[in-house]
């Protein structure tokens, strides 16, 4: 039932109103069977199924409606301010079909129209994402406070491009990211106002003994040939640092924490677990789950049976197995999670989790496959990324993996 549910597409509000109750009471019952030390791996697989916010039912219903986060923004001052010629950080989403390439761009206003609405311009991008935009959306942040760091590395590859040697990066081609070689920058008239840096984005890299053995002019490549070539602004998502998306790592995920202080808790619940993330997920129905569980105290107890050593032995059909799947539910709300809970916890799942993996036997680990103790390292990752910086989370699974 709960696989069902997880790719539910249903748009009958009557229906998911049904599935919104039965789903906060599969995982109550859950939270109830854990307290009473029952456990079954099937039932915590299965959970993990509802806990992952990317499920098709969380991802195409239950979204909270704009305006009303856009009313928990009203109180924000420099949002009120905002006039003619400002700059802004505006969070922008591509139109690709896949899955869309995301981030922050700076962007000027250039008009005001009514009281609520901007229009904006991105002076140093092409016009794609212009755009009429509400001064209480989501998407904006205060100048720089997204873009500061981003934008001096792209400035710092326009100033230091090396023609011969090109400048390393990795660029997406609307469906793929691939290791990709700059050559060549050149400026392009927008308007009178507006010029823009274009990169020459070649989808390969240069080796000097390349497996594939395929070449051009400049040597041995491995990538895609000079047909597949492309220019694209320099200040695009599309571009970004070398091996931060094509080694296998996720995309850096935007939390904007500025909503925690402002949403106050459910009558129902002491404590707020969860918050709306609009970059992420803003299913209601998902927030209520992460929360109703939290309020049982079953996240702690979720910490607790990790960090016993004794665990397996304590407790009837207690494995690796079914403490990867805790550790799984215990880590998947990481991008809504309230960072006061973040804060708390956070470092002390991380290690908990990794002291897990560390004192459980080889034998036991050769019993379970592979996949499944990938996911428990990937539980990691996921929970680190709310505090962690990257090159300190790539420590932390490179250990584990080992």
């Amino acid at each position: 039932m709960a696989k069902r549910l997880y790719k539910e597409r249903s748009t009958s509000n009557d229906y998911l109103r049904v599935v919104a109750d039965f789903l906060e009471t599969l995982t109550l019952f859950f939270a109830h069977e854990m307290k009473a030390s029952r456990f079954s791996y099937p039932f915590a697989a299965a959970m993990t199924q509802l806990f992952n916010h990317e499920a098709s039912i969380h991802k195409f219903h239950y979204a909270i409606a704009d305006e009303q986060l856009e009313k928990l923004r009203s109180v924000e001052t420099w949002r009120k301010d905002l006039s003619i010629n400002d700059m802004i950080d505006v969070y922008v989403r591509g139109e690709e079909r896949q899955k869309p390439v995301c981030g922050y761009l700076q962007a000027q206003i250039t008009a005001l129209v009514g009281d609520d609405d901007l229009y904006i311009e991105f002076p140093l991008s092409s016009n794609e994402y212009d755009q009429r935009i509400s001064r209480w959306s989501s998407n904006l942040a205060p100048f720089e406070s997204k873009t500061k760091e981003d934008y001096e590395w792209r400035r710092d590859l326009v100033a230091n491009l090396d023609a011969e040697k090109g400048f390393e990066c990795d660029v997406n081609d609307k469906t793929h990211w691939n290791k990709s070689t700059i050559f060549e920058v050149k400026k392009k008239t927008i308007t009178q106002t507006r010029v823009i840096d274009l990169a020459h984005c070649c989808l390969r890299i240069y080796r000097p003994h390349n497996n594939q053995q395929r070449s051009d002019e400049r040597g041995t490549f491995e990538g895609w040939s000079q047909k597949f070539d492309e220019w694209m602004p320099i200040y695009s998502p599309r571009i970004q640092p070398f091996l931060t998306r094509t080694n296998g790592n996720s995309e850096e995920i935007e939390v904007e924490v500025e909503l925690d202080d402002l949403i106050a808790p459910d009558e129902r619940f002491k404590v707020i677990y969860a918050v709306p993330r609009p970059t992420v997920c803003t299913s209601s129905c998902y927030l209520n789950l992460v929360n109703a569980f939290g309020n049982t105290g079953a996240f702690e107890l979720i910490m607790n049976l990790i960090s016993d050593p004794e665990a397996e032995k304590k407790y009837e059909n207690i494995n690796i197995e079914v403490i990867g799947c805790l550790a799984q539910i215990l880590t998947m709300p990481f991008a809504v999670y309230h960072k006061n809970f973040i804060s708390s916890f956070g470092n002390q799942i991380v290690e908990a989790i990794k002291n897990r993996l560390i004192i459980t036997s080889d034998t036991a680990l050769r019993d379970v496959r592979k996949e499944k103790v990938d996911l428990i390292i990937k539980a990691v990752e996921n929970i680190s990324r709310r505090f962690l910086a990257k090159e300190e989370r790539e420590k932390n699974s490179e250990i584990l993996r080992l």
